[in-house]
């Protein structure tokens, strides 16, 4: 409280996490391919070695939210099971201006995912990431992220995971186009459906599953109504027709995220042992 001089505690917004060690949030920033600056954070696990550990990415969704830093559950969690979590703010993430902002228009699957690729290269350089044992996982966007890093650059990822997922870049635009009276904003940012027609099919993983050599989790709801659960069920087909290893998790009656506790708790229960599991054994 505010007394004149002095500020004081008025409540804790987590009571139950007091006195417990939260892994520490470090900003980073490096240089992408084409020189533009990126921001964004790294945690590593509570008396984490010195050297390169196994990592997990997590892109942001939006794509034009941003990570900021602070407490997250998502990457406390991650770091609690013994790994270091990566979030870079990619070009078209807000609060980095203007410019920075539309840097990122039209670049869904391509500049865009070149910056986390990058990022995570970075990483590897600066002996802080293992090479060996390098998972993603998003939510909405950062989901397709995920699945796209996994197409595009297969040999950098050992296991990748999305819930929410956009993975057929033009079924979304068409499903955009039946929720918007003026879908101008989401064809700038991602694409027009028939102009782009040849873009939107190369940067949408459904169609690259062949590419995918690592397993993948998926997680999805019923009821959500951003990112239509077919995604998911046509993402899955096509893994399995590829042969890749694949872990589904539907969630009835749940939306664009989480209302039900227990489904939460289950899906990244899962999501904790997928990622032990593959990037903490001995595979």
């Amino acid at each position: 409280l505010f007394d004149g001089k002095q500020l004081g505690l008025l409540v804790y917004a987590h009571p139950e996490l007091v006195g417990t060690r939260l892994a520490p949030m470090s900003p980073v920033h490096y240089k992408a391919r084409d020189g533009l600056t990126i921001h964004g954070y790294l945690t590593r696990p509570v008396d984490a070695p010195d050297g390169p550990i196994p990592t997990i990415v997590v892109p942001h969704g939006g794509p034009w939210a941003r990570d900021v830093w602070g407490w997250d559950p998502v990457v406390q969690f991650l770091a609690s099971r013994g790994f270091a979590v990566f979030q870079p703010n990619f070009r078209g993430s807000r609060g980095y201006g203007a410019a920075f902002r539309r840097a990122g228009d039209g670049e869904f699957g391509l500049a865009m995912q070149d910056d986390i690729t990058d990022g995570v290269e970075w990483l590897i350089a600066q002996g802080l990431a293992d090479p060996e044992r390098i998972g993603i996982f998003g939510g909405s966007y950062g989901g397709y992220a995920a699945l796209q890093g996994l197409a595009s650059t297969p040999e950098l990822y050992r296991a990748g995971a999305s819930y929410a997922g956009v993975y057929d870049l033009r079924q979304w635009m068409a499903e955009v186009n039946l929720r918007l009276v003026d879908d101008s904003v989401m064809k700038r940012l991602v694409g027009h459906r028939r102009n782009d027609k040849a873009k939107l099919l190369e940067t949408s993983p459904v169609h690259h599953a062949e590419k995918i050599q690592v397993p993948v989790l998926l997680g999805h709801g019923t009821r959500d109504e951003k990112v239509a659960v077919e995604q998911a069920q046509a993402m899955e087909r096509a893994l399995r027709r590829a042969d890749v290893p694949v872990e589904v998790y539907i969630y009835q009656d749940e939306l664009h995220g989480f209302l039900d506790d227990r489904n939460q708790i289950h899906f990244f229960t899962k999501l904790g042992e997928f990622f032990e599991r593959h990037l903490l054994g001995d595979s």
